[in-house]
């Protein structure tokens, strides 16, 4: 958005956003980012190439509702968009990213480059194994931008590839590490030591909740009654205690909890076996050869749970715990772990899944995309991230008048309604708002943990 000279103007019908970019911006090569790198980059984003779909998936998602971007001046572009919608330039101008056409070639060759030039503050120095290093460009153009003034002190930046979380912990007491997100026991534990290790540490919550998405297009989760069970089943309060040690927050449904668009009326899920019991016999599951699981029309009540180990949210024995309680009711839950490339590109896009374990997010401010990502029936299938394969008319209905309306008050309305419907349909089993926790060296001076995150530009090093 820093690239940005001001807001866009709009046509009279809203539907084209005419954008200019600062008169300073440049790549890290002197050459000026223009209109035509704006168009060259919606080339790539609304290429057919499953390979490049695959690579732009997050980006294309965000901007599902851009027809064309057309350069119109050296400085300037037209965003065209299929009909008004609410909101439509800030989504845009937060997920979107001119590309340097004359560095990068035809588009295909976008995706098969291991980084781009880019037009910030820093550029690659080094690309080594696992370790990326970052340097300030001397005569970046944004240090005479009075905007910028006095940020990016730290003049190298080096990322290192940890994937071993004990060893993270390691590295930072070793102070081979100056800054690190860590998972929530690894946190609590080194807070405790934080003096004897010259450390500090901070927590806050992201816009994001882990959930077990249930393919509602497969014959065990087609009755909701039957994903209702299951998400009763989850002992979310003891699983807090265990994993989190109280920290994680509870959730209803896909809207943030600090956002008015969560309705406080609507409670999480609360362990609640005897109800769930209920709910399995009314969908037509006992156990009826005694062998203590549930079946039906001869079939088993058995599924597979697929995973991936990336991320610091779901813990192999926080998947085991909801397991064993599955279990206690008379259901088998078969834990798959693969790839994150192998899910995200193939599993789940072709819904070849069961149910799987994941940690989404969605904006605090402007949901209406994400919902519509996520949960309308038109982004099933390779068309987006609606991997439950849910499908409902209503639905589809309330997400595309939210992305219509601009009057805040209605727009909480119709996301009061859809959390309602969402809740009593349960595509997915919401679980935490987890904690995003850090930990930095005191020798990173100031680092502040606003609402939503750290900003790498406070950072001050002391030698």
């Amino acid at each position: 958005p820093w690239l940005a000279a001001a807001w866009p103007t709009l046509s009279s019908d809203g539907r084209v956003h005419s954008w200019t970019i600062r008169d300073k911006a440049s790549w890290s090569d002197g050459r000026p980012v223009t209109g035509a790198d704006a168009a060259f980059a919606w080339s790539i984003l609304s290429s057919d190439r499953e390979a490049v779909k695959s690579a732009c998936g997050n980006a294309r998602a965000a901007l599902q509702t851009v027809v064309k971007v057309v350069a119109t001046g050296e400085r300037t572009f037209d965003v065209h968009y299929l009909q008004r919608t609410a909101n439509a330039a800030l989504v845009f101008g937060l997920n979107f990213s001119p590309l340097p056409r004359h560095l990068v070639g035809r588009p295909e060759e976008a995706i098969t480059r291991r980084h781009l030039s880019g037009c910030g503050p820093y550029r690659v120095s080094s690309w080594k194994d696992d370790v990326i290093e970052l340097k300030q460009v001397p005569d970046w153009w944004g240090h005479r931008d009075p905007l910028f003034a006095k940020r990016w002190r730290v003049m190298t930046f080096r990322y290192k590839v940890v994937r071993d979380a004990v060893q993270v912990v390691e590295q930072l007491k070793a102070g081979d590490l100056d800054f690190s997100a860590l998972g929530t026991e690894e946190y609590r534990a080194l807070m405790k030591e934080r003096k004897r290790w010259h450390l500090e540490g901070a927590h806050y919550y992201l816009p994001q909740w882990s959930y077990i998405g249930f393919n509602c297009a497969t014959p065990i989760f087609a009755d909701p009654r039957v994903r209702r069970a299951l998400s009763l089943l989850i002992p979310r309060d003891r699983i807090n205690r265990r994993f989190y040690g109280g920290m994680a927050r509870t959730v209803s449904g896909p809207f943030f909890t600090d956002s008015a668009f969560c309705d406080e009326n609507i409670s999480p899920d609360a362990y609640n076996p005897l109800k769930a019991g209920e709910l399995l016999e009314q969908a037509g599951w006992f156990d009826r050869d005694k062998d203590g699981f549930r079946d039906k029309d001869g079939m088993k009540m058995s599924f597979v749970l697929s995973r991936t180990q990336a991320g610091l949210s779901w813990s192999r024995g926080l998947i085991e715990e909801i397991r064993d309680a599955f279990a206690q009711a008379g259901m088998e839950m078969v834990i798959d772990t693969q790839s994150q490339g192998t899910l995200y590109g193939q599993t789940y896009p072709l819904a070849q899944h069961q149910a799987y374990a994941e940690v989404w997010q969605v904006d605090p401010i402007y949901p209406d995309v994400d919902m519509r990502t996520t949960f309308h029936s038109s982004e099933t299938g390779r068309q987006g991230y609606n991997w439950q394969q849910y499908k409902n008319p209503t639905l589809d209905l309330l997400i595309e008048k939210m992305l219509r309306t601009e009057d805040r008050q209605e727009r909480i309305k119709l996301a009061h309604r859809m959390h309602a419907l969402i809740k009593k349909e349960t595509p997915m089993a919401f679980l935490f708002n987890n904690p995003a926790c850090v930990i930095w060296n005191e020798r990173v001076k100031g680092v502040v943990a606003y609402p939503l995150g750290v900003r790498q530009w406070d950072f001050r090093v002391q030698p």
